[in-house]
């Protein structure tokens, strides 16, 4: 019988060897996942101090746009209101000065005219297509067709 409970005996003292051992093991490795979650969990908190910056400078950036923005539409408000000023202001003279009405009345030459007629550059590319063109104005040491040609003194 001693022989029996020694074996026992030796059979538990085995197995508690044996979950002694395989406890450590596990012991480890949920020791390297706490390390590893660890190191995710520092990295997180970095991206998430990197995303705070971020956000922060977003922020900023959103309030100079918007100060910029009502900077901007107060300028166009303003240039609006002194365009109209002036418009008036030249009414005005029109109705008091014949000389100026009559003026007024003449029109444009045509190099003057197409300066005005040409249209809204979006890009210096489409400026330089447009310079390209056939139909831009001469240089200031040609004349134009439309304009009289002084006369040939002998």
């Amino acid at each position: 019988m001693m022989r029996w409970s020694s074996l026992l005996v030796a059979g538990c003292l085995l197995l508690t060897v044996f979950n002694l051992f395989r406890t450590q093991a596990d012991q480890s490795r949920y020791v390297e996942r706490v390390t590893q979650l660890q190191q995710s969990v520092a990295e997180l908190e970095a991206d998430k101090t990197q995303l705070n910056e971020q956000l922060s400078s977003v922020v900023a950036m959103s309030k100079r746009l918007q100060a910029l923005e009502a900077n901007r539409q107060a300028l166009n408000d303003s240039l609006k209101t002194l365009t109209a000023e002036r418009a008036k202001h030249y009414e005005r003279l029109e109705h008091e000065n014949a000389a100026l009405r009559a003026w007024g009345a003449v029109p444009l030459p045509a190099d003057v005219a197409r300066l005005r007629e040409r249209p809204a550059f979006t890009s210096a590319a489409a400026y330089r297509e447009w310079l390209s063109a056939a139909d831009t104005v001469p240089a200031a040491s040609e004349s134009s067709d439309a304009e009289p040609r002084p006369a040939a003194t002998d």
